[in-house]
C-alpha cells in the first residue's frame, strides 16, 4: 500500500496531553511575510497570551517572525493542541487579514510541534526559539528582535 501524503495525513497520528511542553512553528501561507510589521506581530503575540491568560496554555517562549511564529508551551488544559491551534489561527487569520485589509489564508493548514523530551530542558528550547532571529540574521543579539520573548524592548512575562 502506497502512503498518502498530506497534512491530513501527518495529524492522524498527533496525540497531545495536558502538562505536556511542545514547541510549536507555524507557517503563513506561501510562506508571505504577513507577519512582518509590529502591529501584525502584536497580534499573534497577543492571542499567544490571551491563551496563557484564560488556562489554556502556559507559554514559556515565542518568536513572531516575518513568515512564521515558533512558541515552546505546556497543555495545561484538557483542551488538545490540534483544537488550540485551531483556535490560535482562526483568531489570527481573521485579525490579520482585517490589518492587511486581504482575504484569503494566512496559515498554511498543518503546522509541526515538537514535543519537548525529560532530556531537553524547556529553557534551552526556549533559547533556541529565541535564537531564530539570530540564526536568520535579522539581528546580533536575540534581545535586539523586538517580536520575542528574548526582547529587551517587552515585557518579559512570556
Amino acid at each position: 500500500m502506497k502512503p498518502q501524503k498530506g497534512h491530513k495525513e501527518l495529524r492522524k497520528a498527533r496525540f497531545s496531553a495536558p502538562n505536556a511542553a511542545y514547541l510549536i512553528t507555524s507557517c503563513t501561507y506561501n510562506r508571505q511575510p504577513l507577519l512582518a510589521t509590529e502591529r501584525a506581530a502584536e497580534i499573534v503575540i497577543g492571542a499567544l497570551r490571551w491563551l496563557a491568560a484564560k488556562g489554556v496554555i502556559e507559554l514559556w517562549g515565542y518568536v513572531v517572525m516575518p513568515d512564521h511564529v515558533q512558541a515552546v508551551i505546556v497543555l495545561t488544559s484538557d483542551e488538545p493542541l490540534a483544537s488550540v491551534m485551531q483556535r490560535f489561527k482562526s483568531y489570527t487569520a481573521h485579525a490579520l487579514n482585517r490589518l492587511l485589509g486581504r482575504r484569503g489564508p494566512v496559515w498554511v493548514p498543518a503546522y509541526h510541534e515538537h514535543g519537548v523530551r525529560r532530556v531537553e530542558r524547556l529553557e534551552d528550547v526556549v533559547a533556541y526559539v529565541e535564537a531564530n532571529p539570530v540564526r536568520a540574521g535579522l539581528v546580533e543579539s536575540a534581545g535586539d528582535y523586538t517580536f520575542s520573548s528574548a526582547s529587551s524592548n517587552r515585557c518579559q512575562d512570556a
